[in-house]
């Protein structure tokens, strides 16, 4: 309560209380400037009315242009600011407000100044003109200082808002500015807090365990656990007979090496000598002739031979270092 707006959780509401308060500046702003613009006219009107009174005659520049057409075209300027606000804002904003009441300030000055300056009806001498000159330039000189005195108000309403303004900005920027300090500050208290919470629920802890303890030991007095058949250990260890492993491994490799063999000669019917012949063919042999093979026969029967001398001693390395792999697993 003591920092009460300068909490780290109402920063986010500062910012858009700040946000909001430089639109409202912008806007006293903006109506205070249009107000001394309205005054700098009104007291340049007013100066060429009293110029006008004093001489006599129409200023200098100004013949065409009468104090009438004068107020009509300000009386436009304030409708068109009018129309402008209009599309910006609604009925009730405050700017529309008084741009109404100036509006109806400067209707009521023309309606003055238009009912001064009617003709006569039955064609008054130039003595009476000249008083209705002076009559009406007395009553717009009138209209105009009651003008300058609304406008002098707005000045000084405008200019105090302005100020109020100022003020509530400097002491939310103010408050934007102890927020990190305020933050620091609480969260040194915070994690004191959070070490003396933490303490507390390890000591809360310990001391729900030795109740529950203490409850479990009273509820087994009395009781006691013995071992009735302790476990029972192997008398020598248990593993594979790894030597008649492999001489059975060796034995099925030499059936299986002579069942091939015997196969492979079983379904070659080549002939290798003349007896073989002869007890194929019963006929008397009449001539020899040698085997002739071609080069490509030779060089394939070359790549045979090399290939089963690999075959055999890789199988050979093979069994080896199985057996080896074997007896040192054993």
């Amino acid at each position: 309560m003591h920092y009460l707006g300068e909490l780290p959780e109402q920063q986010q509401g500062n910012l858009a209380i700040l946000a909001g308060l430089h639109t409202q500046l912008q806007n006293a702003m903006a109506t205070l400037s249009r107000a001394r613009e309205q005054q700098a006219y009104l007291q340049s009107l007013l100066s060429q009315y009293e110029n006008l009174a004093a001489a006599g005659v129409p200023a200098p520049g100004m013949a065409t242009a009468s104090p009438t057409e004068t107020i009509k075209a300000e009386l436009t300027r304030l409708r068109n600011e009018k129309a402008d606000l209009l599309a910006r804002y609604t009925a009730k904003y405050p700017d529309v407000v008084k741009i109404d009441e100036e509006i109806k300030e400067t209707e009521a000055l023309l309606a003055a100044s238009t009912q001064a300056a009617g003709p006569t009806k039955d064609g008054a001498v130039q003595e009476s003109s000249k008083s209705a000159r002076s009559s009406e330039r007395d009553a717009t000189t009138a209209q105009l200082k009651s003008q300058l005195e609304a406008n002098q108000l707005e000045i000084q309403n405008a200019t105090e808002d302005a100020e109020q303004t100022k003020a509530r900005i400097a002491e939310y920027q103010r408050r934007l500015n102890l927020t990190p300090v305020r933050e620091q500050e609480l969260a040194d208290l915070l994690r004191d807090y959070d070490q003396s919470k933490l303490h507390y629920d390890d000591l809360l802890s310990k001391k729900t365990q030795s109740e529950l303890a203490t409850s479990l030991e009273r509820r087994q007095q009395g009781q006691r656990f013995r071992i009735i058949d302790r476990p029972s250990l192997p008398v020598k260890p248990s593993s594979a007979d790894h030597v008649k492993i492999s001489l059975a491994g060796l034995a099925a490799g030499i059936a299986v090496g002579v069942a091939l063999a015997l196969l492979v000669e079983s379904r070659d019917y080549s002939l290798r000598d003349e007896q073989e012949l002869r007890r194929i063919f019963a006929f008397p042999l009449m001539i020899g002739v040698p085997m002739l093979l071609s080069k490509v026969e030779e060089q394939r029967r070359s790549r045979v031979k090399a290939l089963e001398w690999i075959a055999g001693v890789a199988l050979c390395l093979f069994v080896c270092a199985t057996e080896f792999y074997v007896y040192r697993r054993g």
